[in-house]
């Protein structure tokens, strides 16, 4: 292996940057260049997201260095991708700079693309889809040849819905183009899948839990049975043991405990007499594990920011070991 690799990054508005990195570059060295380059102040949102060999997105761990992450993933190339996208969403109202909220836009763009965003009625894609057109577009012109343009800017257009999108278009006139990004964060940010990360959990090859991490907690999703949801307040600690997530809680009464066969069950729960109940999730494997670790102890040390200072996330130098995110009572 050689001492550097060359790292291209495909930013949000797809320009790409270029980066040698040697085995001593940081994740967060790098992201750090990204941000003073375009100008970037609202940082923490951001981070860097590839594709391992099997085809699934993982983030870089930004407080190691990046070369024994890609020995961990195999990838031995001397020239290798990843992406900046958001990591960490919140309400639009939080976000202060212009930049920082046309950067969200982008990525909602891009996973409305990506069709990771399910929008529930008709009438919400046209108000949605309108936004995009009018902030790449601008007012509705009815001379230019439309279609063609709807086609390039908009995700997943379909000839279907031409007319009403048109109709709904030509409602924004007037309308600036930040405003427009501003509308379509202040609707898309009312979806269930804004800002959740979901990690599925296979049995036999077969589909058969969600575990869904959003900005106030995790979601347990099961066929035929109820959503469970734990917010974050209730979480003591974490730790990983191979490909056994085991997650204390404090407060998971028994109307929330999960309906479970004992023996095939991809998830435990046992109960004490103390208000605790340890969660005990089964990956496929030990990468889909600490990605699920990495993914819930990260988010409740940003979301949870009251008790930030109490929780501690290890630089994960070995994957190997069983760590512990630890979270002190306040």
């Amino acid at each position: 292996m050689s001492n550097s690799k060359t790292l291209f990054v495909t930013l949000l508005d797809d320009s790409k940057m270029k980066f040698e990195v040697t085995r001593k570059t940081l994740g967060i060295d790098i992201l750090d260049q990204i941000c003073e380059a375009k100008g970037i102040w609202e940082r923490d949102y951001f981070s860097l997201q590839f594709i391992n060999l099997r085809g699934e997105k993982r983030w870089f761990n930004n407080k190691n260095p990046l070369h024994p992450q890609l020995l961990e993933e195999n990838i031995r190339s001397d020239n290798f991708n990843c992406q900046m996208r958001v990591k960490f969403f919140v309400p639009p109202q939080q976000l202060l700079i212009t930049l920082t909220k046309h950067l969200f836009y982008l990525e909602l763009k891009k996973r409305l693309h990506e069709e990771t965003l399910t929008i529930p009625t008709h009438k919400e894609l046209i108000r949605v889809l309108a936004c995009v057109a009018q902030s790449e577009m601008g007012d509705f012109q009815p001379d230019c040849d439309l279609e063609i343009l709807y086609r390039s800017i908009i995700p997943c257009y379909k000839e279907s819905i031409f007319g009403d999108l048109k109709r709904q278009h030509a409602m924004l006139r007037l309308t600036t183009k930040t405003e427009a990004e501003v509308l379509l964060l202040s609707k898309l940010s009312q979806l269930t899948e804004y800002g959740e990360d979901t990690h599925e959990v296979y049995q036999h090859g077969q589909h058969v839990m969600s575990l869904i991490i959003g900005m106030g907690g995790v979601k347990v999703v099961m066929s035929g049975q109820t959503d469970r949801r734990i917010p974050f307040s209730n979480f003591i600690s974490a730790r990983v043991n191979n490909n056994l997530l085991h997650i204390l809680v404090e407060n998971f009464t028994r109307t929330q405990e999960l309906e479970l066969e004992p023996t095939e069950s991809p998830i435990k729960v046992v109960s004490n007499t103390h208000h605790l109940s340890e969660v005990t999730v089964h990956f496929s494997s030990v990468d889909r594990c600490w990605h699920a670790y990495r993914s819930l102890t990260e988010r409740i040390v940003f979301y949870d920011r009251q008790r930030a200072d109490d929780i501690e996330v290890p630089h994960f130098k070995c994957r190997w070991h069983s760590f512990v995110a630890k979270v002190s009572r306040c």
